[in-house]
């Protein structure tokens, strides 16, 4: 994660577990979920990889955000 600039020592004041698969329960898909995906969300926001449909729970990848998905982690979207 450091590669990305996303620092997980951060956890230590965390409740959450670190990761797990989380069920999206109107999609029926699972996502990362825990502190480490929520971290993700946060970063890929900041950064503008990613925003929020308006009036939605869609989240939309830019082209830079597909670019760094298929770069550091090898996921083609």
């Amino acid at each position: 994660m450091s590669s990305l600039g996303i620092n997980c020592d951060i956890r230590s004041s965390s409740r959450r577990k670190f990761a797990r698969p989380c069920l999206d329960w109107s999609e029926r898909y699972a996502h990362l979920g825990g502190f480490l995906g929520a971290l993700l969300l946060e970063h890929f926001l900041e950064k503008k990889w990613a925003f929020r449909q308006l009036d939605s729970r869609e989240l939309v990848l830019t082209e830079s955000g597909k670019r760094v998905l298929q770069k550091k982690f090898g996921v083609v979207v």
